[in-house]
């Protein structure tokens, strides 16, 4: 009776063992996608699971927010202070642990039984499992890593795009403050032009539409001025959140008072066209999606026939009256019969869903260079764009206003076309720099291309100044 009980055990800890299947860690999941950014990332994700970790995070942020505040910076801030990113980064390890979880067996099932008669005493106990699920557990475990695997590269997708929705948010902070500092200055010269109008109107040397009209544009100036103020408040709280700053850290908060100059050279279509297809995530999810499903599909085809459980059994019968006991011992094996449900359904969609992946894995391959392409074509055409009113219709804005300068001291021209001319230069301005922001943001977009983490297509346009001038 002693080994017996020692035998079950055994056996126990050996089905135990046969079910090792490698544990994933918070610290093991985190590190498997820095290693898979490499230094496509700028910074290293860090799930910060005790409170001196979040601690010694909350310090950095705040030694960062001292300075003015780098789009490098802003990237490292969210990473580091942000609850939305930190819950992108649990969730991600919660997902892969599930994942892990499926290359598990159940837990053998031990089972005792008393049973009382007159004069007999029976003691029985059996420990059984799934005998298929033990034969197939290499399988399960190798399915179960590709699961990890998906997980993973889908988390590295995840924290690509919210760090280029970071990286936008600082670039759309600093053009709506640009863009708001125009508007004011807009204002200041339509007020003025509108208030020269009126002195004029009342000696009788303006008419009243030509008064009208400046009123009008000042109308105008307002309403602009207004917009501009909501959006750089939207812009501005939009940034605040993707950092997770709370009320005295947004106080801290400095931007760049302009947006960074674009750069004197940019990626050739020679540099795109060498990122190799298939180190792009979304490719790889797709092919890791084939093999993941086939190995998957096996176990299920196994499990849509029939299911085996296997078990031993141990009894013992101990006579009341004389005291006298009996063993008994062996093994039981119970299999379920296919026969309301031959598994034919099943079978079906297992063969559907791998035509599907492997038709999707095609899909994204076929169209991968070719959405490379158009990310491409938007990031040089916002370049191109920029550099043009940077290089040529600036300085030629510039140099307008100082010829129409040097006219209105000549007494050549009338204040009014000197304020015309002046609203002229601003909207240049002001379209100059969303040309540079757009570029910024086609620039993101090309990254997040070339990772296999395409984000949404970038509009790219192009405004062409209007002359603001006044009725005469």
């Amino acid at each position: 009776m002693i080994g017996r009980p020692l035998q079950l055990a055994a056996i126990g800890g050996f089905s135990l063992a046969l079910l090792g299947c490698a544990s994933v860690s918070p610290e093991g999941v985190v590190g498997a996608v820095n290693t898979t950014l490499g230094k496509a990332s700028p910074v290293q994700a860090q799930l910060l699971t005790s409170a001196e970790a979040q601690a010694d995070a909350h310090a950095k942020a705040n030694a960062l927010l001292l300075n003015e505040l780098s789009q490098a910076d802003a990237v490292q801030l969210a990473m580091l202070n942000s609850p939305d990113m930190q819950a992108m980064l649990a969730s991600g390890v919660a997902s892969a642990a599930n994942a892990a979880q499926g290359g598990r067996i159940a837990n053998p099932t031990f089972s005792f039984e008393r049973m009382h008669a007159t004069g007999e005493l029976e003691l029985a106990r059996a420990l059984s499992f799934g005998l298929l699920d033990l034969l197939t557990l290499p399988q399960r475990q190798a399915v179960a890593k590709l699961n990890v695997d998906k997980v993973q590269l889908q988390l590295a997708q995840q924290l690509v795009r919210q760090l280029s929705d970071v990286k936008l948010a600082w670039v759309g902070a600093i053009a709506a403050n640009q863009r708001l500092l125009y508007a004011q200055q807009v204002q200041r010269s339509a007020n003025a032009s509108a208030e020269l109008a009126k002195r004029l109107k009342a000696v009788g040397n303006f008419s009243w539409l030509q008064q009208a009209s400046q009123q009008q544009f000042a109308s105008d100036a307002a309403i602009q001025l207004a917009t501009a103020q909501h959006t750089n408040i939207s812009a501005t709280q939009h940034l605040v959140r993707l950092l997770g700053l709370n009320t005295s850290q947004e106080a801290l908060m400095r931007l760049p008072k302009k947006l960074p100059s674009i750069p004197k050279q940019t990626l050739s279509p020679e540099d795109v066209s060498a990122v190799a297809m298939d180190t792009r995530l979304d490719v790889q999810l797709a092919k890791l999606d084939v093999t993941r499903l086939l190995g998957s599909n096996t176990l299920a085809q196994i499990d849509s026939f029939t299911d085996v459980e296997w078990g031993i059994r141990g009894v013992d019968k101990k006579d009341t009256a004389d005291g006298s006991v009996s063993q008994s011992n062996g093994f039981e094996v119970a299999i379920r019969l296919p026969i309301f449900d031959w598994g034919d359904n099943k079978r079906v969609a297992l063969s559907a869903n791998s035509l599907m992946a492997a038709k999707n894995y095609e899909s994204i391959m076929l169209n991968a260079s070719s959405e490379l392409r158009v990310s491409y074509s938007a990031y040089r055409t916002a370049y191109d764009l920029a550099a043009h009113y940077q290089n040529e219709v600036i300085p030629m804005r510039t140099r307008m206003a100082e010829e129409n300068q040097y006219s209105y001291n000549g007494m050549l021209i009338s204040v009014f076309e000197l304020l015309a001319d002046a609203r002229q230069q601003v909207a240049a301005v002001t379209q100059s720099l969303n040309a540079v922001e757009q570029f910024w943001a086609s620039e993101a977009a090309l990254q997040n291309s070339l990772l296999g983490a395409p984000s949404a297509a970038v509009s790219v346009s192009a405004a062409t100044a209007q002359a603001d001038s006044p009725g005469h």
